[in-house]
């Protein structure tokens, strides 16, 4: 599968890309309307991926430990500190 290197953008284009993608999320006014767009915008493996960063937020927010986040979820504890700091 070919990867893009967003880090080939500068930093104003990935802020004005972020924006927009921010933007178009924001006018979605239904279950329905967001289920669509997801389904558009991200293959199953990055929505998966997407999802398990959401229920780390989740437990973290439990009080939930990186260790017992990380087993659970395999995730490693570099994207659970992400996941916190962001």
């Amino acid at each position: 599968m070919p990867r893009y290197n967003l880090s080939k953008l500068t930093p104003k284009t990935r802020n004005i890309l972020f924006n927009e993608f921010c933007r178009a999320v924001s006018k979605l006014k239904t279950p329905k309307e967001a289920r669509q767009f997801f389904n558009d915008v991200f293959s199953v493996t990055e929505f998966g991926m997407l999802a398990r960063r959401l229920l780390a937020a989740k437990m973290l927010m439990e009080g939930k430990t990186y260790g017992e986040i990380s087993e659970r979820l395999k995730m490693g504890m570099d994207t659970t500190e992400r996941v916190n700091k962001n």
